[in-house]
């Protein structure tokens, strides 16, 4: 769901449960009042109050810690604009906006409630424009930043969703040989949010002949029980990797790295193809979740190319 810069304020949603108290057990719930007339009964319903949804004016003018800069400040947005700085080349210049066109809705933590993303534009006196994206968390009605993560210089920007509890981008980046000015490589880009911010899920890119490349993680599925240890990992991709090789890595829920490894692909060069690996998963203590992702990485620029993540739980 997405807010356009001409779209109507969206309307509270409110989340309401009702538990009954014939189903909770006696220490959560105080009991109901007795029955003054023959026949009456007591129900001892709960009501929760339901929670405003995030509005864009809300959006527009709370504190944000900036991403690009190197010391990462948090400033207070003011309809949607932070500025400092007498001229752009002062030291302490700063031109900072919320793209106003892209702002995403959608329960990102599975509270039920409905979160927020946006787009975050940064410049200090020089021609880079700085973009990050921004997940927003609904904490009683009222916007929390849960971190951010720099998405490029200048990119083109077409899409901003949630879905699924993932926030997709969807526009074009720089690709190796793209000059500073002009970021022409397609992406699709997935996130999760932890509890370290948000972290790559998934990332698919398209070639200069138009093919899509995807990467897709067969076994084990996200959510798999495992334990401790080497975890054989298989699943297939579109357009083989540099040198047949894919890498993987291993984090846990706020996205420090647990291990890193590299998985042979198996088919002709520029082809579609399958893979089947191990992966370490000895760091990971038990009872932790950990996200496993497998990606083709640039020989040109190291950037990722293509990538697939699961959640696996170590038993």
């Amino acid at each position: 769901m997405r807010w356009e810069n001409n779209a109507k304020w969206l309307g509270f949603v409110c989340l309401v449960s009702v538990v009954l108290a014939a189903c909770s057990p006696a220490s959560t719930l105080p009991a109901p009042p007795p029955a003054t007339q023959p026949g009456l009964a007591a129900t001892g319903a709960v009501s929760i109050p339901p929670v405003p949804s995030l509005t864009l004016d809300q959006l527009k003018n709370m504190d944000v810690q900036l991403v690009a800069n190197d010391k990462h400040p948090t400033v207070k947005l003011s309809n949607g604009e932070y500025k400092a700085g007498a001229a752009a080349g002062s030291p302490d210049y700063a031109d900072v906006k919320l793209v106003p066109d892209f702002v995403a809705l959608g329960d990102l933590n599975g509270d039920g409630r409905e979160d927020a993303a946006f787009l975050l534009s940064e410049n200090y006196g020089g021609s880079g424009v700085f973009v990050s994206l921004i997940p927003v968390l609904n904490q009683d009605g009222n916007p929390v930043q849960a971190g951010g993560i720099l998405i490029d210089d200048r990119p083109k920007i077409t899409g901003l969703e949630i879905q699924d509890g993932r926030i997709n981008f969807t526009g074009n980046v720089h690709g190796p040989n793209d000059p500073a000015c002009c970021a022409a490589q397609p992406v699709v880009e997935s996130y999760r949010v932890t509890s370290g911010g948000p972290v790559p899920w998934g990332v698919v890119t398209t070639t200069p002949n138009g093919e899509q490349r995807v990467i897709k993680i067969d076994s084990p599925a996200s959510g798999s029980v495992v334990a401790a240890g080497p975890v054989q990992v298989k699943g297939s991709y579109t357009v083989s990797p540099f040198e047949n090789t894919l890498a993987y890595r291993v984090t846990d829920e706020a996205g420090v790295e647990l291990g890193t490894g590299s998985i042979q692909a198996q088919g002709e060069m520029g082809k579609p193809g399958t893979f089947d690996g191990t992966v370490d998963l000895s760091a990971a203590p038990a009872g932790s979740s950990v996200w496993v992702s497998v990606s083709d990485k640039s020989a040109a620029d190291g950037s990722t190319l293509a990538m697939d993540t699961v959640m696996l739980v170590i038993k």
